[in-house]
């Protein structure tokens, strides 16, 4: 293998990885693309199988997972290098969690192989990720303590890795999440509000969109919706800018109208549902209607 071969695969990995925790999709499939090119003309299989990863990372992250899972998983399939089989594994279970109707099945099975993975490797990060992604698995199972004690763990190995502090405000919105949801909303609050402050100082939006999400749903189950309804409004505007896949648009509208029904402010809250049934469900005529109706939703699905 030449030297210049391997840095130029190196360099577009290692950029479309950092393009792609800054939430920027687009940039970031034509580093990988770039990665993947460079690997294939050096011909070797681990560098075309973690190439493969970086592309399909990215195109999850735009909302395009199809295009590349089957191709993933063959790879998987083949792959002996336990650095490798975690990327394939990792980017697999992120597809599934990120899908508009999530596969938890497939989701905790690709997980657990990216854990089993990592814990072959002495990569730091690779096994925070690992951690982080089954802890997912779990929060979705409502596995609370089993969720958090990956979550804490997760963040105390990223901890030893400075250069990737930008990892850890997403980390801190899913333990804020996890501890909020099983009640401890006190701890929740505090850890998502350090989540925001810290994507906030690092000016990325990708990673303050989330733990402001939580945060909201946290203030309703806490019965202060003014509050919710802020964090809402500012999470409609980082929408805007953020490439994350599919929009939050919908759980954001959808919480919003819940924080405006709680404050008794029925108007406003009817025209954001009519504007979640218009702008993403016109074919479920009457939805506004129906959420008026029902009690305010306050649990938000896993993402």
């Amino acid at each position: 293998m030449e030297a210049k071969h391997y840095r130029d695969h190196l360099l577009a990995s290692v950029k479309s990885i950092d393009l792609i925790l800054q939430g920027r999709a687009e940039a970031a499939i034509a580093s990988a693309r770039r990665s993947y090119e460079v690997a294939v003309e050096v011909g070797d299989e681990n560098l075309v199988g973690a190439a493969l990863s970086d592309l399909g990372s990215a195109f999850v992250l735009a909302g395009r997972g199809e295009e590349t899972v089957s191709t993933l998983a063959d790879w998987l399939s083949s792959s002996s290098d336990p650095y490798v089989s975690f990327r394939l594994s990792q980017s697999l279970a992120n597809h599934y969690r990120f899908l508009e109707e999530p596969d938890l099945a497939k989701h905790k099975r690709y997980s657990s192989q990216a854990y089993d993975h990592a814990e072959r490797t002495s990569l730091v990060v690779s096994r925070a990720c690992a951690r982080h992604e089954i802890g997912y698995a779990f929060l979705a199972e409502a596995s609370f303590q089993a969720a958090q004690e990956l979550f804490y763990d997760a963040l105390r190995l990223l901890r030893k890795r400075p250069e990737r502090s930008i990892m850890i405000p997403p980390y801190l919105a899913t333990l804020g999440f996890s501890l909020s949801q099983s009640g401890d909303h006190a701890e929740g609050v505090r850890v998502l509000c350090h989540s925001v402050g810290m994507a906030r100082s690092e000016g990325v939006p990708s990673n303050e969109l989330p733990p402001r999400i939580y945060l909201a749903s946290a203030m309703l189950d806490m019965r202060r919706p003014r509050d919710a309804e802020f964090h809402l409004r500012v999470a409609l505007r980082l929408d805007r800018f953020v490439s994350l896949g599919a929009s939050w648009a919908p759980k954001i509208l959808h919480l919003l109208g819940d924080a405006l029904k709680m404050q008794r402010r029925s108007r406003e809250a009817f025209d954001i549902f009519r504007k979640l049934q218009t702008d993403f469900y016109p074919e479920q005529e009457g939805l506004a209607e129906i959420l008026m109706e029902v009690e305010a939703r306050r649990r938000i699905a896993v993402l």
